[in-house]
């Protein structure tokens, strides 16, 4: 089976709605932008020797693939949009 990835209309400037999940955490913090509710962290402790050439590589490459972290939002606060960031070469 072959996934193909589902790409909304984009707008003339490249900008996306939000899906319904995206427009519920948009309006939460809207509402309450002093909460931490939706805040999240966490980290990678690397031990021992690192290839730091062959870890950029990997991390441009993950960047790279997934749309997803090169994702930004932003637009009036009643009709909040996204983007995917282009890749730099």
């Amino acid at each position: 089976m072959t996934f193909i990835p589902h790409h909304p209309t984009a707008t003339p400037d490249g900008a996306f709605a939000l899906s319904t999940a995206q427009e519920g955490l948009w309006a939460a913090e809207f509402l309450n932008p002093e909460s931490s509710a939706n805040v999240t962290g966490q980290y990678s402790e690397i031990l021992g020797a690192l290839d730091v050439a062959t870890f950029e590589r990997a991390s441009r490459h993950v960047i790279e693939e997934t749309e997803a972290l090169r994702l930004c939002f932003g637009g009036p606060d009643d009709q909040p949009q996204q983007w995917v960031v282009p890749l730099e070469h």
